[in-house]
């Protein structure tokens, strides 16, 4: 995987993209939204946003102890101690104007001085050694610069260094002996240390380690510890630095790996350079014992306590190693359930639950249906017993730059399983042994990816295996030549590709109407190719777990609003398809994602177009017989008694949502959809059970009701979706 900042700027874009689908989508014959109106829900949205990243500086101690917070809760980044520990400097983010700026807290008074111009934004702030002066990062016309200004905001600030080209990154340590500078920028991000010495136009950034990030000198000056995927994941590293050696570094010894099992980054040295620090995979603050003389040693990562935020840019540690500062972030509303892989029958009754809550996912049944493949949170392959509820480990050997394996795939007759594995920034595709013996065979080795396609299908005659990458269907021949082909690239996207049980056809879902529905077209094992004719199975969409019985005489599918469907087919001569039938309704979430993934009502979710894989998270097994879903275990609610009065106030059109009052119980009905109830936790705030989304409903300046907030608990989970009031209904109570 790519270092976790990168995935922290995916996420960003995707909350803009959030901002910029706000107008509802025509439907019950609403007039165009007002721009005054559109202006002041964007504004709602962005307050409300916002609120759900509003951290509180928060201080612990070595075991893990909070001790103080600082201030009042903001959108707070890359908080920096001053050398003697008195004063606590940070990125913070207006809610208003989205503009960052730093401010420098006096941890004895908790005053705070801003110190920057709010024309830009300012971004991740070190101290110089001696703690009068603080460098940070702006990007300004595209091109990102270094800043230095006095730590206590007075005078102006200094351009130090500006990089060619449109660029973006973050400052990260200042030596101690005040001649350099470490910063990362670009994409993906490079490492680089900066001379002081000399003028503007004299300064020249050396890159010191490709693909690194968070760079920190030591004490002493002798040696940088940085973040790099090197070795296939992200870890800590250090290596010797020398001014004077190209690129910054000596050759002839290290560089050393420090952690063990990945990082989310955080290196920071402690002042007499005898220990590190670093933030885990998982969490944990882990320090690890250096010593640089005569030769380097270091001993075994020890975990101090898991820490409350795995933002590695959202902390600070003292030099001494007796401070952590964290910026941590309150508990989202729709904060995720843990979920648990269970199987149920065709009636819709529960078979067996799997494995532990939160322990597993990416389910996929074995062809007869008695196991199941599931991924671990190790990311690795584990086969269960579906009768004893038994698990076996896949044998994946711990090969340099292993780091993730994904969708397990079937062999058809049940002795393999394929899958995709992320290693040393390739997607590769394995097979192993179901039963857990031998070694893994690579099988194909495909592009750089940032996360591993999904595998979808491997074909009855077991001759193909297919995946998906970029909204494109490929196949790939496990006989002869093993050269992946892409089925088709078009303008819309296709996942979730299955191969009939005679390989003379596929099936799989497609956007191309501008929703999701099923879709078969012949294809041609002789040439890796798609026939011209083309059949549309769903009249009202799908969200994929498309699945052929093994006679080839049905086609099960999951409907956009979460029914498991069955459709009568036959493909002799010809293809065709008989009406959709209801078996019986998913469990959770997966209903709602389909009713209420985006904000807008112009199409159905994200997942179907950025990741398709979390759209499979499940699957039914060849003889039809048995689905596996990934079960959210929501924790039990009080519900809160609200008036019929106050709710009725809430009854109306939300974009193309209806709200009503039914008897003393709230109802909310996606256009074209079911009807369902929404349960109080306070006179504003509902909740729906078993499911995964809360609701709240929010008044304007005047006291009017006038939006409805949605807070997901998918991926994301806690960042709220809005639907705009069009109009109040007539309910009474």
């Amino acid at each position: 995987m790519e270092i976790r900042w990168q995935v922290a700027m995916v996420s960003a874009a995707a909350a803009l993209c959030a901002l910029l689908m706000l107008a509802p989508a025509p439907g019950l014959g609403q007039a165009p939204l007002d721009p005054q109106v559109k202006a002041a829900a964007k504004a709602a949205l962005v307050k409300a946003q916002a609120a759900t990243k509003a951290g509180l500086l928060t201080l612990y101690n070595r075991q893990g102890d909070v001790v103080r917070t600082l201030g009042e809760r903001a959108n707070y980044d890359s908080p920096a101690l001053s050398p003697d520990g008195k004063r606590l400097a940070v990125s913070k983010t207006d809610e208003t104007t989205q503009i960052a700026n730093i401010w420098v807290f006096d941890l004895a008074t908790g005053a705070s001085t801003q110190i920057t111009s709010d024309s830009v934004n300012a971004l991740s702030p070190v101290w110089s050694p001696d703690g009068s002066q603080i460098v940070y990062a702006s990007v300004q016309a595209a091109s990102l610069g270094l800043y230095r200004i006095a730590a206590n905001g007075t005078g102006n600030a200094e351009l130090l260094y500006q990089l060619p080209g449109n660029g973006i990154g973050f400052v990260t340590s200042w030596s101690a002996d005040g001649r350099f500078l470490s910063f990362s920028a670009g994409n993906p991000p490079n490492l680089y240390v900066l001379a002081l010495a000399g003028g503007p136009e004299n300064r020249k950034a050396i890159e010191v380690v490709p693909r690194g990030v968070y760079g920190r000198f030591s004490p002493d000056g002798r040696f940088l510890s940085y973040v790099s995927t090197q070795s296939g994941r992200a870890e800590i590293w250090v290596r010797l630095f020398d001014p004077s050696a190209p690129g910054g570094t000596a050759p002839a010894a290290g560089p050393w790996q420090i952690s063990e099992q990945g990082t989310q980054g955080l290196p920071r040295w402690r002042e007499d350079g005898k220990e590190l620090y670093y933030l885990a995979r998982g969490g944990a603050v882990m320090a690890v014992e250096i010593s640089t003389n005569p030769a380097f040693r270091l001993g075994k990562p020890i975990r101090l306590f898991t820490a409350p935020t795995i933002t590695a840019r959202g902390a600070s540690i003292s030099r001494d190693g007796q401070q952590f500062w964290f910026a941590v972030p309150p508990q989202p509303r729709g904060a995720p359930f843990p979920t648990q892989i269970t199987v149920f029958d065709r009636q819709g009754k529960v078979v067996r639950a799997l494995g532990e809550p939160g322990e597993v996912n990416e389910p996929m049944l074995s062809p007869d249906g008695t196991r199941l493949a599931a991924l671990t949170d190790q990311a690795s392959i584990r086969v269960f017993d579906v009768s004893s509820g038994n698990s076996t480990p896949v044998v994946t050997p711990s090969v340099g730059g292993r780091d993730y394996d994904s969708s397990p795939t079937w062999s058809p007759d049940g002795r393999q399983i394929a899958f995709f594995s992320y290693r040393e920034s390739l997607g590769r595709v394995y097979r192993s042994a179901s039963n857990g013996t031998g070694r893994e065979e690579l099988l194909y080795t495909h592009a750089p990816f940032l996360y591993s396609p999904p595998l979808t299908d491997w074909s009855p005659d077991g001759r193909f295996l297919s995946f998906s990458a970029g909204g494109v269907p490929w196949v790939l021949p496990l006989n002869g030549e093993r050269k992946a082909t892409e089925l088709m690239r078009e303008e819309y996207n296709v996942y979730g590709l299955r191969f009939s049980p005679d390989s003379r056809y596929v099936a799989y879902v497609s956007d191309e109407s501008g929703r999701n529905e099923v879709y078969v077209r012949p294809f041609d094992s002789s040439r890796s190719a798609l026939g011209a004719a083309k059949w549309q199975v769903t009249k009202d969409g799908g969200l994929g777990f498309i699945t052929w019985r093994r006679d080839g005489r049905e086609l099960l599918y999951l409907a956009r609003d979460g029914g498991v469907m069955a459709v009568d087919v036959t493909t002799t001569p010809v293809f065709q398809a008989g009406t959709p039938q209801l078996l019986f309704r998913a469990p959770g979430t997966f209903g709602l994602v389909g009713v209420f993934g985006r904000g807008d009502g112009t199409n159905d979710p994200d997942c179907s177009l950025n990741n398709p894989a979390t759209c499979e998270q499940g699957s039914i097994s060849r003889d039809g017989q048995r689905f596996a879903f990934n079960v959210p275990l929501p924790p039990q609610r009080t519900e809160f008694r609200v008036a019929p009065a106050i709710l009725a106030q809430y009854a109306g059109v939300y974009s193309d949502r209806v709200v009503t009052l039914e008897g003393n119980q709230l109802m909310i009905q996606p256009q074209g959809r079911e009807k369902f109830p929404l349960f109080a936790e306070s006179e504003t705030r509902f909740f729906m059970k078993a499911t995964y989304g809360d609701f709240e409903f929010v008044k304007d300046d005047q006291g009017a009701v006038k939006y409805l907030f949605f807070y997901r608990r998918d991926v994301g989970g806690g960042v709220p979706r809005q639907w705009i009031r069009q109009s109040p209904a007539s309910a009474k109570p």
